[in-house]
């Protein structure tokens, strides 16, 4: 790295770590929660086959499931019990078997990522 370029970098770097929120000592930032969320992926994020029923359950998914009373806390839930804010802002886009590497596997090679 060039001698004249190596201030401004030093100088960024110490501008962007001073600016975490402060805390007591030794403390790490408590991190800012969603205001929604979404979830892709496969059949274990829609949650097929959960418990006692066939097809696809998202109400209990590990990442957006709501349902209280399924035994399964999930991310949203344990975000909703943190900021109430996000209820019903909750998304599960996953699909059940091949269906999602098909189509990530398309949008990919149509934004040109592949």
């Amino acid at each position: 790295m060039r001698r004249w370029l190596v201030l401004p970098v030093l100088s960024v770097m110490f501008l962007v770590a001073g600016s975490a929120p402060a805390g007591p000592a030794g403390a790490a930032p408590t991190p800012r929660l969603p205001d929604s969320m979404a979830a892709i992926g496969d059949s274990i994020t829609r949650a097929t086959n959960a418990c006692c029923w066939y097809g696809d359950r998202p109400q209990s998914s590990w990442s957006t499931g709501d349902a209280g009373s399924d035994g399964v806390r999930s991310h949203y839930e344990r975000i909703r019990a943190r900021k109430p804010g996000i209820t019903g802002d909750q998304h599960n886009d996953a699909a059940s078997g091949q269906a999602v590497l098909a189509e990530l596997t398309w949008r990919a090679s149509w934004w040109g990522m592949r």
